[in-house]
């Protein structure tokens, strides 16, 4: 059974790494999507295992929501860069 991810640090600082992890690590793969607060597709990740994405100046200070799903489950959090 899949039981989501673990997305840390929240908040994230700029110069930081946002590092998403799903809880059992069974190598499928999965989708990341990062929209902005008015629902904008910010960027998009396809990828196996964990996945670290650095914070630059390309995403600004605010709340983003982020979206992790592979075929099994889907999971919503909000992400606030500081």
């Amino acid at each position: 059974m899949k039981t989501g991810y673990i997305i840390y640090p929240n908040p994230v600082k700029a110069d930081e790494r946002l590092m998403i992890v799903p809880e059992n690590l069974t190598g499928e793969s999965y989708l990341v999507l990062i929209y902005s607060s008015s629902g904008q597709k910010i960027k998009d990740y396809s990828i196996n295992g964990f996945l670290s994405i650095p914070i630059d100046n390309s995403l600004a200070k605010g709340i983003y929501y982020i979206i992790a799903s592979s075929d099994e489950y889907t999971q919503t959090d909000k992400l606030v860069i500081e």
